[in-house]
Parts: structure tokens; C-alpha cells; sequence
């Protein structure tokens, strides 16, 4: 079992003291990777707030959602009879690894999950990286397009998303990047926390910074 303790409602506890506090934001979109035990979760704090401390009620509308970082059907399958399942992230090296087609198993998977399906693109410029989007959203309605976060890959992130695309925005290693990201209308932003940990940086407090972000800007 997977716990996680993360404070994104700081900035609301903050206000506490008020007799009532009625906050409402708009929809931010804000999307961490973690590596824990094998497992990776994306995780959303895309909400829409209406807090009365006063009567200690707080209501979020898009809770924190889970997604595996996988391409194996069997663990897929596992997780989503589980109910607990939002979402898969996926890449080609995980895909190679079961020996199977990329379209062919990125099929299999949004068969299997209703919610979003991140499959990844490996061109390196904006003009290839649109191509392999338009085959890749061809798969399933819920196939998210995954673009790195370079500057070809933000090209092909606004151009995907004014389109109506969803597009997860990966790569990303410091919280100016997923600034770039989400103003280039990101719907996923995934932050490499355990590359930050692995290289002596703090990876939490980079999720930290970018929900600073997010939250005013």
C-alpha cells in the first residue's frame, strides 16, 4: 500500500483563523510523477475550492488520482479491477520490453482503463512530433499525447491542446520548466522526483515550488 502524505492545501490552513472563509480557484492543473516501490503515480490537484472553516468543511472536486507507470496488461488489469486505477502513463522503452507492438498495446490499455492513457512520442522536432500525435490519438478518445519538455515539445503541446488533445508534458526538472509547461496549456506536467532524489536534490520540495506556482501565477 502506497501512502502519501503531501500538504497541498497549505495555503488554505493559513486562513483559519478567519470566523469564514469561502475560496474559490480556478481550475489548475498540476501533475507529479513518483517512483515508490515500483509504482508511479501521477498525481492531480486540479480542484475548484469552497472551504468554511468555521464549520471545518472542505470540499475538493477532483480529489488526487492514481496512475501506473507500466505497459504490463496483467498488473494493468490487476490495478483496475481494484477500482483504485485512474489513468496509465507509458513510454516506448516499457512497451519494448513486453516484445508487443506500440499501437497494439496502447490499444489493450485504453480498452482496459476509462481514464486517460499517456503514450509517448519520440520525434525530436514539432513537424515529426505532430505525425506521431496524429497517429497516436487515432488509438482511443482517451489517449493522452507525451511530449518532452523541450522547446519543440511545448510547440507541439500548445498546437495539440488548442486542438482539444490532452497532452502530459514530461522531462520536466525544475518548477521554471513546468511554468512553460502549463502555459503552454499542459494537461499533465510530470516532474522527475526521484531524479532529483537520486542526483542529491530535494524532489518534494520541487513539487512544493511548482504548486507555489501554479497556485499564484
Amino acid at each position: 500500500m502506497v501512502s502519501l502524505d503531501i500538504d497541498f492545501l497549505r495555503p488554505l490552513r493559513l486562513l483559519r483563523e478567519k470566523i469564514l472563509v469561502r475560496a474559490e480557484a480556478a481550475e489548475i492543473a498540476e501533475f507529479c510523477r513518483m517512483k515508490l516501490d515500483g509504482l508511479s503515480c501521477l498525481l492531480q490537484t486540479r480542484f475548484a475550492i469552497n472551504a468554511s472553516f468555521d464549520s471545518r468543511l472542505l470540499k475538493v472536486s477532483n480529489p488526487m488520482k492514481f496512475f501506473a507507470d507500466t505497459a504490463e496488461i496483467a498488473d494493468i488489469q490487476e490495478l483496475a479491477a481494484t477500482g483504485l486505477l485512474d489513468g496509465v502513463t507509458t513510454n516506448p522503452s516499457l512497451i519494448a520490453k513486453s516484445g508487443r507492438d506500440f499501437i497494439e498495446v496502447t490499444r489493450e490499455i485504453c480498452g482496459i482503463v476509462d481514464g486517460p492513457v499517456s503514450a509517448e512520442v519520440v520525434a525530436l522536432d514539432h513537424a515529426t512530433m505532430m505525425k506521431e500525435a496524429e497517429i497516436l490519438r487515432k488509438i482511443a478518445d482517451n489517449v493522452c499525447i507525451k511530449v518532452p519538455l523541450t522547446i519543440d515539445g511545448l510547440k507541439t503541446c500548445k498546437a495539440l491542446t488548442n486542438d482539444g488533445s490532452m497532452v502530459n508534458v514530461t522531462l520536466c526538472f525544475s518548477a521554471n520548466q513546468a511554468l512553460l509547461a502549463a502555459k503552454a496549456g499542459a494537461t499533465f506536467i510530470s516532474p522527475f522526483v526521484g531524479r532529483h532524489d537520486d542526483n542529491g536534490f530535494d524532489g518534494m520540495q520541487l513539487i512544493s515550488d511548482i504548486r507555489l506556482i501554479y497556485d499564484n501565477y
